[in-house]
């Protein structure tokens, strides 16, 4: 069913909308507070279903784990972000880091697909990058009388 038109009629429509949802705060949050629960359902299933060669219980506690985890932790930083970004822009900054969001979303699938090894050393260069940043920031914070 996913190869059908109307599927992906569907998907497209959805993926419009949360892009758009991007530049209303307020539904950009309401929709990260619905999502970070999603994502460890979604991260712990699709985890389960490339593992399940294993025994059940190793299945299920990788899944929840890395699976579950993993993207629990990545929607969580995104909605945090978010959150930081209209406490502070009073949302003015949202639809930039929606934006900024869902370009690297897609470059990056697009390189992962085209050039894995490529896709994988921007992932870690990127990650860096931000664990630079918040050092940086956390030292100015704490500098600050």
């Amino acid at each position: 069913w996913l190869g059908s038109p109307y599927a992906l009629i569907i998907f497209a429509v959805a993926s419009i909308v949360e892009s758009l949802a991007y530049l209303v705060p307020i539904v950009d949050n309401a929709l990260d507070s619905l999502a970070i629960p999603l994502a460890g359902m979604a991260g712990t299933m699709t985890m389960a279903s490339n593992v399940a060669n294993l025994s059940p219980e190793a299945t299920w506690a990788l899944a929840i784990v890395a699976g579950g985890g993993a993207a629990t932790a990545v929607k969580s930083t995104s909605a945090l972000t978010r959150v930081a970004s209209t406490a502070t822009t009073a949302g003015l900054a949202n639809p930039v880091i929606g934006a900024a969001e869902t370009g690297a979303a897609v470059g990056l699938s697009v390189l992962a697909i085209v050039m894995p090894v490529a896709a994988a050393i921007v992932a870690i260069l990127g990650l860096l990058c931000l664990i630079w940043f918040g050092v940086k920031i956390k030292k100015r914070l704490a500098n600050e009388p």
